[in-house]
């Protein structure tokens, strides 16, 4: 987890052949290697610069660079977060999540690997994590229902072009949570408890008490409606 968090800020001369990139790429933990992605992409460096081979990298980052252009795609697409979300909350799908997301799929895979990452050992940071991924997924279906012409488009944009906040877009009356309520009710759910937090906000706005950490019995009732809700998305598509 410490290396995931250096990754994006090393410096240029540790992504050449000869710097701690290699070491990063070679764990076998995915979070280094995910979070050098954006940043090798970004300087336009490549696995054959590094000297690496693909197979010698977890599939999950092999996927992801895949995603970005630093390694040769080829045979059948990995999905990192449908293997993720297939293992967690039996919701794989066949290709779903990568149409989905488009452009947005790196960003969201490496928020959801977080959110997995912590999932025994941080249930606060997991839910922090899993309601941001979360909030991509609802963008992007949101898209996904426009373009198709399905009901319970809602705004999610000001005038201005800002982010309607996410609490907002997720209303109960709303067009969107009556037309797909299994969906709703888990991420209006899942956000209220995220603010509720002492890492969000140290007591509860309207009765002033002291916020409390996720419990496991919170969590466990959270990916048992993610199951429901997630397999739903998949329909939808």
């Amino acid at each position: 987890m410490l290396q995931a968090l250096v990754a994006p800020v090393l410096p240029v001369e540790a992504l050449a052949t000869d710097g701690v990139v290699r070491q990063f790429l070679e764990r076998t933990d995915i979070e280094p290697g995910l979070a050098l992605a954006s940043r090798l992409h970004k300087e336009k460096i490549t696995l054959r610069t590094i000297g690496i081979r693909s197979s010698e990298l977890p599939r999950q980052v092999v996927h992801v660079f895949r995603r970005l252009g630093l390694v040769r795609r080829f045979g059948r697409q990995l999905d990192v977060i449908g293997d993720i979300l297939g293992a967690r909350y039996q919701a794989s799908g066949t290709g779903e999540w990568l149409r989905l997301l488009g452009s947005e799929y790196v960003h969201a895979a490496g928020i959801l690997v977080q959110a997995e990452a912590t999932f025994w050992t941080g249930r606060s940071h997991w839910l922090s994590q899993q309601n941001s991924f979360n909030q991509v997924i609802f963008l992007a279906l949101r898209e996904h229902l426009n373009r198709t012409g399905r009901p319970g488009v809602v705004t999610t944009r000001t005038h201005t072009g800002e982010l309607v906040d996410y609490g907002v877009t997720l209303d109960k009356n709303n067009a969107f949570s009556r037309a797909y309520p299994a969906i709703a009710d888990v991420f209006r759910a899942m956000n209220a408890r995220r603010n509720r937090l002492p890492g969000s906000h140290p007591y509860e706005k309207k009765s002033a008490a002291q916020t409390r950490y996720l419990s496991a019995q919170e969590r466990n009732r959270f990916v048992r409606q993610l199951q429901t809700g997630y397999a739903e998305v998949l329909r939808l598509m």
